[in-house]
């Protein structure tokens, strides 16, 4: 029988090789860093977070990303001047190589040539109309800013 002097590896007591030396930590690399909370990342967050938003008189979980995107389209394909221009330049952003070239109908028959050209008159009206409503708008947005203008250079005048 051995003497518990002479006894040097067992319970509590592991050998002398694999043992933590002496002023050395047993996890020397430490605890990892929480990642910190940059801009990016929260951003990152709250788009894939979920909302609840009413689709068809439904209600519908969706990500805040999903929801952000479906109102932008609904708003460019309403005619919304700046929800089309920034949903093209992301759809060109996101697909550089495929672009956002709009492939042309060519019509086969008779009737689907003069059905396209009636559609195609009336997208036609409907781009006009939307575009003289836009100019009507700056010129009325700039008419308003001229009266303020000439009220600001009296006041200018009197000092």
């Amino acid at each position: 029988m051995p003497n518990k002097s002479d006894y040097d590896v067992g319970y509590g007591k592991p050998p002398e090789a694999t043992r933590f030396k002496k002023g050395r930590s047993g996890n020397p690399q430490g605890r990892p860093k929480k990642e910190r909370d940059t801009f990016g990342t929260l951003l990152d967050q709250e788009l894939r977070s979920q909302v609840v938003i009413v689709e068809n008189g439904k209600r519908k979980k969706s990500s805040k990303a999903g929801a952000i995107t479906k109102q932008l389209v609904n708003k460019a394909v309403g005619g919304d001047h700046r929800s089309t221009s920034l949903l093209m330049k992301l759809a060109e952003a996101l697909n550089p190589q495929k672009g956002t070239k709009i492939t042309t109908f060519r019509p086969q028959t008779e009737e689907e040539r003069l059905e396209h050209e009636n559609s195609r008159e009336h997208v036609l009206a409907k781009l006009r109309r939307m575009h003289e409503a836009y100019q009507a708008e700056q010129e009325r947005k700039k008419a308003a800013a001229e009266p303020d203008q000439a009220k600001s250079d009296s006041i200018k005048g009197a000092d």
